[in-house]
């Protein structure tokens, strides 16, 4: 859509064509003014408000640093991190550094998970020489079979009547990528990872806080529950690293 000024310019240089320079002239003029105008509207706020009125929104809206700052809470340091039941050494910040097994509802270190299976490889290799059948891999602590997806949501469910916030986080995200065997349902999978949450899942609360920031699984965008969410995150001890970005994107969360 042209502007008028834009308009004008177009009449005029029709009209005024056989004069040399004219409309080189009016040309010029133009830019001039629609760089003014553009530094003009650069000036103001995003919203339309005048500088005046956006300065003082902003003296009367709280400070989201200085809230985090004076609240003791978030800087007490978090309970120590859960061991693996293997190794018994604390496991990994990373998420994808440990794998939950709903068999026997345990985190294990991925360090430990492939020891395993390094071993079991080792003995199948033996075993072949001697024309013996394979042994199976299995669960590293419980020892339990690998099983099918079928098998495997069924353990899950198992470990979701006994309020296991891993299984919910873990079935949640199935229906979230329509994966295991289980069909892509956006409002279950935001239904669990709520009930996740509940259950004490830091996981689940620094998800859902990235989903109220960003608008994602249906949800209506929402700043202030998505900064609500990573705060319970972080003061229950959230693996920061593969849940959400980083603090770095809770202190942009809350400066909006």
């Amino acid at each position: 859509r042209k502007s008028s000024g834009e308009a004008i310019l177009t009449k005029e240089t029709t009209d005024t064509a056989a004069l040399p320079g004219t409309g080189a002239k009016m040309a010029d003029e133009e830019s001039s003014a629609l760089a003014a105008a553009a530094d003009e509207v650069a000036s103001m706020s995003v919203s339309g408000e005048t500088e005046g009125e956006h300065k003082k929104e902003n003296e009367t809206r709280p400070n989201a640093d200085v809230l985090v700052a004076n609240d003791p809470d978030l800087w007490k340091p978090g309970p120590p991190p859960e061991d693996c039941p293997v190794c018994m050494i604390p496991l990994p910040i990373a998420n994808d550094q440990s794998i939950y097994y709903p068999c026997c509802g345990m985190l294990i270190c991925r360090a430990c998970v492939n020891e395993s299976r390094r071993a079991v490889r080792i003995i199948n290799s033996k075993r072949a020489k001697k024309e013996e059948p394979p042994v199976e891999e299995s669960c590293a602590f419980c020892r339990t079979p690998y099983c099918d997806e079928d098998e495997y949501v069924k353990q899950l469910l198992l470990r979701t009547e006994k309020d296991d916030c891993k299984a919910y986080f873990s079935i949640a995200n199935s229906y979230r990528d329509g994966t295991n065997g289980l069909p892509k349902d956006e409002s279950k999978a935001l239904e669990l990872h709520i009930r996740a949450a509940e259950l004490g899942s830091a996981q689940a609360m620094a998800f859902l806080g990235r989903v109220y920031e960003s608008g994602g699984l249906g949800v209506i965008q929402d700043l202030d529950k998505a900064r609500e969410f990573y705060i319970k995150a972080v003061k229950g001890e959230i693996l920061l690293l593969g849940s959400v970005s980083g603090w770095s994107t809770l202190r942009v969360t809350m400066k909006t």
